[in-house]
């Protein structure tokens, strides 16, 4: 569970739940696990930390330049890639051992660097929730579209867990 003060792992003999003591007191805004079982979270105002279940132990932090300190969200694409969601400063790219940022400076037809959610989808895409409406965006080939009021969106801002993929 993320919470406001931590992290907190539910200890199944026990039947409670028990702090995760390395990942500190720290405001987690998002958590995920990929395939190989890491656990990635979300920091308002600390990063990405990545967590290993198995050894109990953070593996990685990123945080001011290799990524947004205020992340919003993570994101697991089709290719089991690890997607860093900022609230102010675009979306990151998980290339081992950093980041790589997706921002107005190198993706110009953004319409906005502000981002809450994010979903993949099965042909590539990135489903972004943004403060501009939402953003489908392809890494494969770099094409974006934005869908806003004009689209049919009663709204452009849109919330947090606002992204449901399905058929």
């Amino acid at each position: 569970l993320c919470t406001s003060v931590g992290v907190m792992a539910y200890d199944r003999r026990n039947d409670r739940f028990n702090k995760v003591k390395c990942l500190g007191d720290r405001a987690i805004e998002y958590m995920m696990e990929d395939g190989d079982g890491t656990i990635w979270t979300a920091s308002y105002d600390q990063g990405v930390y990545a967590y290993d279940k198995f050894s109990g132990k953070v593996i990685g932090h990123w945080c001011d330049g290799d990524v947004s300190e205020m992340i919003s969200s993570m994101c697991l694409d089709r290719n089991g890639h690890v997607w860093a969601i900022g609230f102010s400063s675009g979306f990151f790219l998980y290339d081992s051992p950093r980041f790589l940022p997706y921002n107005k400076e190198n993706t110009p037809a953004l319409p906005t660097e502000i981002f809450f959610s994010a979903q993949s989808d099965e042909y590539g895409n990135l489903w972004l929730g943004s403060d501009n409406g939402l953003i489908r965006f392809n890494a494969d080939n770099g094409s974006l579209k934005v869908f806003n009021s004009t689209s049919g969106l009663i709204d452009d801002f849109l919330n947090k867990s606002s992204i449901v993929l399905g058929n």
